[in-house]
Order: C-alpha cells, then structure tokens, then sequence
C-alpha cells in the first residue's frame, strides 16, 4: 500500500479479510527506530485550516433545501408529564411553522432558530412535575454518603491498607468530598438534522458513537440498519456528552411528525444546562495514612456513584466495576505502596 498512490489505496474495511488469514507471531518483532516516520515528528492536523478560515462545518452550521429549525420544551422535572398546552400565541410569531406535543416534549418548529424560541417562549404549558419535584442536590448528597459503608467492588488492592491500621504511631486523615451532577457544557450546543425520506432516515450530527446514533434512530422509526445514515459532522466539544443519543431520539422524533421536511433540532445554552445527560453525582470519602517521617504510605478512596457502564456499554463490566468511574483513582501514578 502506498497512500501517495492512488492505484494503491484501499480502505481498511478490505483489508480485514486479508488481516485475518495472517498468522499472528508469539513474539512480534519491535520497529527499528530507523523505520520511524510518524514518531518524533509533528505532523499537522489535517482540519487545522478549515478551523481557521471558518470552513470547518459543526452540527450547528449544517443547513439543507427546505430545512426547519426546531426547538424543544422538555418537563422541567425528571419523568414530568404534560399536563396541557395553548399553542395559540406560538402559532401567531412569524415564522413558526407548527407546534408538535411528542413523547419527547413540546416541539416549535420554524423558519429559524430565532422564530422557534420565540415561539417556544410564548407557549402557555402545564406540568406535572410527578414524584421527582422535591428531589433536589443536598438530599441526594445525604443518600450518597449513606451508602459509603455498603459493600463495594475492589477497583485495585496493593499492599495491605488494613495493615496500616494497626500500627498506632501512623497518622490518618480522613476527608470526605462530593461532586453533585454537572452539565457537561460543551462550548458548541447540541443540534441534530434529520431527513426522513424516500424510506431512510437521514442524519447529519455530531457525535462521539455513530453507531448509537443509528441504534436510537432505528428504535424511533422502526426502519432497518441500512436505511439509517448518519453522517458526522466536527463537534465543539463534548467531554463525554455526545457518546450519549438522547439527542437523537428527541430529533427524529420531531422529524417523524414533519415527514419528507428535514428538521434540525437546535438546543440553546439554556436547554445545555437544564437537560444535559448529566456527569453523575458522586460521594467519596479518602482516607490518607501518613508514617512518622510525615510520608504519604497508604491511601484508602470509597466511592459511591451511579455506574455509566451498567447503563451504556454492560460488556465493559467483566471485572465487577465499572472503571469509567474510578479513572484517576485507581490509576494513580503516584508511589504510594498500600492502596
């Protein structure tokens, strides 16, 4: 393969097959430094100019023929539920093209995103929040922290903390912290477009798991794999948060009551920080043990959190804890020899 060649080019995908039939060696033979041609260079990035010029296009500056902007009223409480909507004053802003109420919210969709949220403003919605209404971040710190004599799942175990216990000239100090849940905030707000025609189902977006995007446009429309296509576009950030699909489900959701129109589903910076898949909460309590020259020697950290990978990806869990939770603790570079 040679990729100054185009006659000797080929996708990875082709190469597969061919990969497969190879014997793997017991000992691979490392490269010589000599045959280096990528380590110890800095080769430049690839979409460096069209970020700089403007060019580069985000899910926010995606625009097709035709295409309506949307914008989404979520229930302002955890499983809330729509008690009833007048649209008329929404109906009557230039602009707004139709109001939808879906399993997902309350949709606005018009001719911008400007229209849409004027729209969107002028909704008159009751809710009923349901049982989560008195939920709030210091109750839910309380049951964290309650749970933090429970029975856990080792993450990693070196040298012998309990040990350390049981000599009386060391030193503990105990602390315990909280992270409450936190919108991720990307600097570029979620927007989904959606198409459905022709019997697929169209999306350009951006996101860290396409396939996940394609499974949640599937559940929606009901339509086969090869009938979804999900184009990605550049993202503006993310952290963590477009490896979600809850934002694809809300978009083809909304495009499925405007068939044959393709719909883009914008979130302003307010609905970023109301109705993000939040990072979850966590409680930890860290206990140092220090020897009489004052050295840190052992560390014991609890920690009480949700699990992303029960939830997300279960396959990941074949030790019994979901290490997405415990990075940077478990994985410490620091020389303590009793963790």
């Amino acid at each position: 393969l040679d990729p100054a060649n185009d006659a000797r080019r080929a996708p990875f995908s082709q190469l597969l097959e061919i990969a497969r039939t190879l014997p793997v060696p017991a000992k691979p033979a490392l490269k010589d430094s000599v045959q280096f041609r990528l380590l110890g260079t800095r080769p430049t990035r690839l979409d460096t100019p069209s970020k700089i010029d403007g060019s580069a296009v985000f899910g926010i500056d995606f625009k097709l023929p035709g295409m309506k902007v949307a914008v989404l009223e979520r229930t302002p409480t955890f499983d809330g539920v729509l008690s009833g909507v007048d649209d008329t004053a929404a109906l009557a802003i230039p602009g707004v093209v139709s109001v939808r109420v879906l399993p997902v919210g309350v949709a606005v969709i018009a001719d911008s995103f400007w229209a849409a949220q004027r729209g969107r403003a002028a909704l008159k919605i009751d809710w009923d929040p349901g049982a989560n209404e008195a939920q709030n971040s210091a109750q839910h710190e309380r049951e964290l922290t309650g749970r933090m004599t429970d029975q856990g799942q080792p993450a990693r175990v070196r040298g012998d903390v309990d040990g350390l216990r049981r000599d009386a000239e060391n030193r503990w100090l105990v602390a315990d912290y909280h992270a409450p849940f936190l919108a991720h905030a990307a600097l570029e707000p979620i927007a989904t477009t959606v198409w459905l025609h022709d019997g697929l189902c169209e999306i350009w977006v951006g996101t860290q798991a396409p396939s996940r995007a394609q499974d949640a446009a599937m559940k929606v429309t009901g339509l086969p794999r090869e009938r979804v296509r999900v184009h990605c576009l550049q993202i503006g950030g993310s952290f963590g948060r477009r490896g979600e699909r809850d934002y694809v489900t809300e978009a083809v959701t909304v495009a499925r009551s405007l068939p044959a129109m393709p719909i883009k589903l914008m979130w302003s910076r307010e609905d970023d920080m109301r109705a993000d898949f939040y990072r979850p909460a966590s409680a930890h309590r860290v206990a140092g043990c220090l020897n009489p020259r004052g050295e840190l020697i052992g560390l014991a950290h609890r920690i009480v959190a949700p699990s992303v990978a029960r939830r997300r990806t279960p396959e990941l869990l074949t030790t019994g804890h979901d290490f997405l939770m415990t990075q940077g603790s478990d994985d410490s570079l620091y020389a303590i020899p009793h963790l």
